[in-house]
Protein backbone atom coordinates (compact mmCIF):
# COMPACT_ATOMS: atom_id res chain seq x y z
CA UNK A 1 0.00 0.00 0.00
CA UNK A 2 1.61 3.17 -1.04
CA UNK A 3 2.45 5.92 1.52
CA UNK A 4 0.29 9.22 1.36
CA UNK A 5 2.10 12.33 1.41
CA UNK A 6 0.68 15.78 2.00
CA UNK A 7 0.91 18.25 -0.36
CA UNK A 8 2.78 20.28 1.81
CA UNK A 9 5.51 18.01 1.38
CA UNK A 10 5.37 17.37 -2.11
CA UNK A 11 8.29 18.61 -4.28
CA UNK A 12 6.67 21.25 -6.13
CA UNK A 13 4.91 23.31 -3.07
CA UNK A 14 8.09 23.78 -0.84
CA UNK A 15 8.51 27.25 0.06
CA UNK A 16 11.86 27.98 -1.17
CA UNK A 17 14.51 30.10 1.12
CA UNK A 18 16.74 33.02 -0.85
CA UNK A 19 19.92 33.50 0.17
CA UNK A 20 20.85 37.33 0.59
CA UNK A 21 22.76 39.58 2.00
CA UNK A 22 22.43 43.05 4.38
CA UNK A 23 24.17 45.43 5.04
CA UNK A 24 25.24 45.93 8.64
CA UNK A 25 23.37 48.83 9.38
CA UNK A 26 20.29 48.36 7.59
CA UNK A 27 20.58 44.75 9.91
CA UNK A 28 21.06 46.85 13.45
CA UNK A 29 17.97 48.60 12.32
CA UNK A 30 16.04 45.58 12.05
CA UNK A 31 17.09 43.59 14.83
CA UNK A 32 15.96 46.92 17.06
CA UNK A 33 12.51 47.57 14.93
CA UNK A 34 11.67 44.77 12.89
CA UNK A 35 9.17 42.10 13.80
CA UNK A 36 9.77 38.86 15.65
CA UNK A 37 10.16 36.65 12.45
CA UNK A 38 12.33 39.07 10.78
CA UNK A 39 15.00 39.06 14.07
CA UNK A 40 14.91 35.54 14.22
CA UNK A 41 16.30 35.34 10.46
CA UNK A 42 18.73 37.63 11.27
CA UNK A 43 19.88 36.03 14.32
CA UNK A 44 20.54 32.62 12.72
CA UNK A 45 22.58 34.61 9.99
CA UNK A 46 26.38 34.70 9.82
CA UNK A 47 28.30 37.91 9.87
CA UNK A 48 30.68 38.68 6.66
CA UNK A 49 33.10 41.26 7.34
CA UNK A 50 34.37 43.28 4.48
CA UNK A 51 36.30 46.23 4.61
CA UNK A 52 35.48 48.55 7.27
CA UNK A 53 31.56 47.58 6.88
CA UNK A 54 29.88 44.27 7.59
CA UNK A 55 27.33 41.96 6.09
CA UNK A 56 24.36 39.66 7.58
CA UNK A 57 23.83 37.00 5.09
CA UNK A 58 21.23 34.91 5.86
CA UNK A 59 18.34 32.42 4.41
CA UNK A 60 14.42 33.49 4.17
CA UNK A 61 11.81 33.29 1.75
CA UNK A 62 11.76 35.79 -0.93
CA UNK A 63 8.45 37.38 1.21
CA UNK A 64 10.48 37.37 4.30
CA UNK A 65 13.24 39.62 2.63
CA UNK A 66 10.74 41.59 1.26
CA UNK A 67 8.91 42.35 4.77
CA UNK A 68 12.42 42.89 6.00
CA UNK A 69 12.84 45.85 3.37
CA UNK A 70 9.26 47.24 3.66
CA UNK A 71 9.94 47.47 7.45
CA UNK A 72 13.37 49.41 7.14
CA UNK A 73 11.82 52.02 4.65
CA UNK A 74 12.64 54.59 7.68
CA UNK A 75 16.15 54.22 6.20
CA UNK A 76 15.31 55.52 2.76
CA UNK A 77 13.57 59.00 4.07
CA UNK A 78 15.41 62.27 3.49
CA UNK A 79 15.82 62.07 7.73
CA UNK A 80 18.14 59.43 7.12
CA UNK A 81 21.87 59.75 6.90
CA UNK A 82 23.56 58.84 2.84
CA UNK A 83 24.83 55.44 4.48
CA UNK A 84 21.27 54.23 5.93
CA UNK A 85 19.89 55.20 2.33
CA UNK A 86 22.33 53.49 0.66
CA UNK A 87 22.19 50.35 2.75
CA UNK A 88 18.53 50.46 2.01
CA UNK A 89 18.98 50.77 -1.69
CA UNK A 90 21.55 47.96 -2.05
CA UNK A 91 19.13 45.49 -0.17
CA UNK A 92 16.50 46.87 -2.09
CA UNK A 93 18.38 45.81 -5.40
CA UNK A 94 19.41 42.50 -4.24
CA UNK A 95 15.96 41.64 -3.48
CA UNK A 96 14.13 42.74 -6.47
CA UNK A 97 17.30 41.91 -8.95
CA UNK A 98 15.97 38.31 -10.26
CA UNK A 99 18.51 35.44 -9.39
CA UNK A 100 20.26 33.19 -12.08
CA UNK A 101 21.09 30.20 -9.82
CA UNK A 102 19.64 27.22 -10.63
Amino acid sequence: MPLHRPRSLERGSRIRSSLSTCPGLLADYLLAYGDETVRAALASGRTIRRGQGRLVRFAAPLALHRAALQQAADLAGEAASPAARKAHRVYASRITTPSTAP
